[in-house]
């Protein structure tokens, strides 16, 4: 999905809080109704029709009529309401290109109001093309997960990264340095040079192989064990410096599966170092070489911002989402028409309200994910400043006028509902007379004849047939004037 923030610079404060006020109604509901969104944004009466237009119209919200009108936010209104608190608090002032695409993360270049570059990385869990990755990661999207699960849980992934970064760069860790979150976005510094996956010669490849190595076991130490140590993860700057990132899928190393990731980390250094720079390292270090522990990095984490109450809430979510994850590929390779049956089947009429914190937890890891390709990157830079006043903010509600979507609708139903069909002898250059369904067959052949004589016979003054006493006196006219042609 490609973010485009130009539509943001014309939003009301009506219009964020709409969004806001959806935001706040899916915690408990599945979809919003309008009832609920007037009652929580305290918009003047008939505003907030006009603002969910606008709304609509840039693909900010979504509404669904399966069970009952409703609303939920999408992916591109979360990426708003995150930019537009990124900007109150004047940590970013301009959106640049994208510069990298994740499975469940997309990155953003981004400036401040000094001109100093950052990234910008938006989690995206649930991305649909990304559905088939159970065997390479320990969850995936359920087709039940209601979209706003989505939303919650982007938010989740997003706390424990921004936690994890937090806590690691305050231990002089070589990661990015966090700025500010909000919601499933993270602000960070930019990093200069290339992911790992992008290079083909590195100057002293010993000297990298045994960082990396050494990284790992100063990471075991501290009680924490990347998971997705690789090539993709790690970005080599031009002064051959490496740079950790991705952080949510960290675990302890008294978890019960951390020797397993252990030696996967450091077997995929190996093997990316052996394939890729012809280089065979020495022997892979061992689970138990990693000797005391330094510091409780791992429990530190908890405290700095992932609550206990976050963690017990993203392994409970996640747990329900990896649920029947080998019926799902069987039911998506009978096509999107028959998934959609098997959820309408398999939902209820009264599960309309329920709570947004049921749904699946995941992790927001970004492949590919790359920060720069050139030491001086140019930015064509998108300004997140608003051009409307808050005088015209205050005298109107929305700065595109239109016509709402509830107005569309039912414009649409009276078309329906009075449009009438007839089936003519044969077409005609002009329009004929409209003849309603309800005459009887009789009548409905009659119409027709007298519309054929009057196409036939020509149009009068007053628009009718001519009759047939003019019709004689011009055809004796025409008579005449041949014979009188003729005798000269």
């Amino acid at each position: 999905m490609k973010l485009d923030v130009n539509s943001l610079r014309y939003l009301t404060k009506a219009h964020f809080r709409v969004l806001t006020a959806i935001e706040m109604g899916m915690r408990n509901h599945e979809l919003v109704p309008m009832q609920l969104v007037e009652s929580i944004a305290k918009v003047r009466t008939g505003g907030v029709h006009k603002l969910m237009g606008d709304l609509l119209r840039n693909s900010l919200v979504h509404r669904d009529r399966s069970k009952y009108e409703g609303y939920r936010l999408t992916y591109m209104g979360y990426d708003y309401l995150a930019l537009h608190t990124f900007v109150a608090r004047g940590t970013i002032t301009g959106l640049g290109r994208q510069i990298g695409v994740g499975k469940e993360s997309d990155i953003y270049l981004a400036v401040d109001g000094e001109g100093r570059q950052m990234a910008l990385k938006l989690h995206r869990l649930g991305r649909i093309s990304f559905r088939n990755v159970r065997n390479k990661r320990d969850y995936m999207r359920n087709r039940q997960a209601k979209p706003g699960s989505w939303l919650y849980l982007s938010r989740l992934a997003c706390l424990k990264e921004y936690a994890f970064m937090t806590a690691l760069h305050d231990h002089e860790f070589p990661v990015p340095e966090p700025i500010d979150q909000n919601r499933h976005a993270i602000l960070m510094s930019l990093c200069e040079g290339f992911p790992m996956t992008q290079v083909r010669h590195v100057a002293q490849p010993e000297v990298a192989y045994s960082e990396l190595m050494e990284l790992i076991l100063r990471l075991a130490r501290c009680g924490l064990i990347h998971g997705d140590f690789n090539e993709y993860n790690l970005i080599l700057g031009y002064d051959e410096k490496i740079t950790l990132i991705d952080f949510p899928q960290m675990i302890s190393t008294n978890h019960p599966n951390a020797q397993i990731y252990f030696d996967r980390d450091c077997q995929g250094v190996a093997d990316f170092f052996r394939s890729r720079l012809g280089y065979h390292g020495s022997e892979l270090p061992l689970f138990t070489d990693i000797g005391a522990r330094e510091i409780n990095l791992d429990q530190e984490v908890q405290a700095s911002g992932f609550s206990e109450e976050h963690k017990q809430k993203f392994n409970k979510l996640m747990s329900e989402q990896t649920k029947e994850m080998g019926e799902e590929e069987e039911e998506e390779q009978q096509g999107q028409n028959d998934d959609e049956m098997a959820v309408l089947k398999q939902e209820t009429d009264g599960d309309v309200t329920r709570d947004v914190k049921a749904q699946v937890a995941t992790e927001g890891e970004t492949k590919g994910e790359v920060t720069g390709s050139d030491s001086v990157i140019t930015l064509d830079v998108v300004s997140l400043i608003s051009k409307v006043s808050e005088d015209e903010e205050s005298e109107r509600d929305v700065v595109e006028p239109g016509t709402s979507f509830l107005d569309q609708a039912s414009r649409t139903l009276d078309k329906e509902e009075t449009s009438t069909t007839a089936e003519t002898a044969r077409s005609t250059t002009n329009s004929a007379t409209p003849i309603k369904l309800e005459l009887s067959a009789e009548e409905i052949k009659e119409k027709v004849r007298r519309s054929m004589r009057q196409k036939k016979g020509g149009k009068g003054k007053k628009g009718g047939s001519k009759s047939k006493k003019n019709q004689n006196k011009n055809r004796d006219k025409r008579r005449l004037m041949t014979q009188a042609r003729n005798d000269r």
